[in-house]
């Protein structure tokens, strides 16, 4: 009978400074789901109803600004108005979401309901990242498309087993609750 060689990451003692193979205890990899994604981090994605009420909060936020000035202004004034809406609702969530210290990853609604955007690399969120995830990801697709994206994008983290939605995908990001670590993504990928 033919022994097979031992298994690195099983060995009894741990080479200096660190655990054997690399991993926890004993050597065993940390569990994952069947898309490898750790545990520990499956358990810090938000929720979808926490997705939606920051979602909610940030478009009552830019859109009654907006309205009130709509009603406000003549006829004339109008087309300027709605170039500030798109500004507005193109710029307001990557200018939060770039915010430098705690509430980097959080725009006013996120920060509401206790959730964080973070880029799956790790490393805070800069307004390049989440300029791609908020613009590229869910203005321009569902500008071209007559709004279709944008309904499939909403409901892609139904099922999604990362409760991402196709911005996220786009931007290679994940929401998470704003207590866990920002740098929580490589494990999630």
């Amino acid at each position: 009978m033919t022994q097979l060689p031992e298994d690195p990451r099983t060995e009894s003692v741990p080479p200096p400074g660190g655990t054997a193979g690399g991993y926890g205890p004993g050597g065993f990899a940390p569990p994952t789901d069947a898309f490898g994604a750790a545990a520990a981090g499956r358990d810090a994605l938000a929720s979808r109803w926490m997705r939606l009420a920051g979602a909610i909060i940030d478009s009552v936020i830019v859109a009654v600004p907006s309205y009130i000035l709509a009603a406000l202004a003549d006829n004339s004034a109008t087309a300027a108005l709605y170039l500030i809406y798109l500004v507005l609702s193109v710029l307001y969530a990557p200018l939060l979401l770039s915010r430098q210290g705690a509430d980097n990853g959080q725009t006013i609604g996120k920060q509401a309901v206790g959730i964080r955007v973070v880029h799956q690399e790790g490393g805070p969120m800069t307004f390049g990242r989440a300029a791609l995830r908020e613009i590229v990801g869910k203005t321009l697709l569902t500008a071209v498309t007559c709004g279709l994206y944008g309904i499939i994008d909403a409901l892609w983290c139904l099922w999604d087993p990362r409760k991402q939605c196709l911005h996220d995908k786009v931007g290679s990001t994940f929401v998470v609750t704003a207590d866990a670590d920002p740098n929580i993504g490589p494990s999630l990928r």
